[in-house]
């Protein structure tokens, strides 16, 4: 509706999340608005891009981080995070990933993190941040879904930098 990539509904109903269901097993589409998969490529292998890898893509893209520069990822090592990780070092930039556990530090940095904090154990990721980057990220992309994700991001930025919210709190009150 805003004449960009992306369609911006202001009472958008999300499957699965506000209202109950998700996508049955068969639907009814206009072909122009349905995309084709390449010979070869599974609906097992296409599904997560065609969901959360185009959500986590599209968050990476609003950031307007560029190449070189730094972007936080709160919830890097979960189902949106690792995707934003992967596309966020292809595209440049430089990765901090926060997230909690070894398991989650092992993922996050295989999979191009250039740093990677724990919740668990950093009793203050901002000045974790601060530290690594002089400055501030240019960029923090919160798709963890909690409030502690919201509620530290924005001290986690450099003037002028830019906040993307992905992560959908169960209690959306307090963001």
């Amino acid at each position: 509706t805003n004449g960009h990539d992306e369609l911006h509904c202001p009472k958008q109903l999300n499957s699965g999340f506000s209202v109950a269901g998700t996508f049955q097993e068969y639907c009814l589409t206009d072909g122009r608005y349905a995309t084709k998969l390449p010979e070869g490529v599974s609906d097992e292998e296409a599904g997560p891009i065609m969901c959360g890898g185009v959500t986590a893509y599209v968050a990476c893209k609003r950031s307007a981080v560029k190449p070189g520069q730094w972007i936080v990822l709160p919830g890097a090592g979960g189902g949106l995070g690792h995707l934003a990780v992967q596309y966020a070092k292809a595209m440049g930039m430089r990765v901090i990933a926060v997230d909690g556990g070894s398991e989650k530090e092992k993922l996050c940095k295989q999979l191009g993190a250039e740093h990677f904090i724990d919740f668990k154990t950093c009793k203050d990721i901002p000045a974790e941040v601060m530290k690594i980057t002089t400055y501030g990220a240019h960029g923090v992309v919160v798709t963890a879904a909690s409030k502690e994700g919201y509620e530290s991001a924005p001290m986690m930025l450099r003037p002028g930098g830019t906040m993307v919210a992905v992560g959908l709190p169960k209690d959306t009150s307090t963001i």
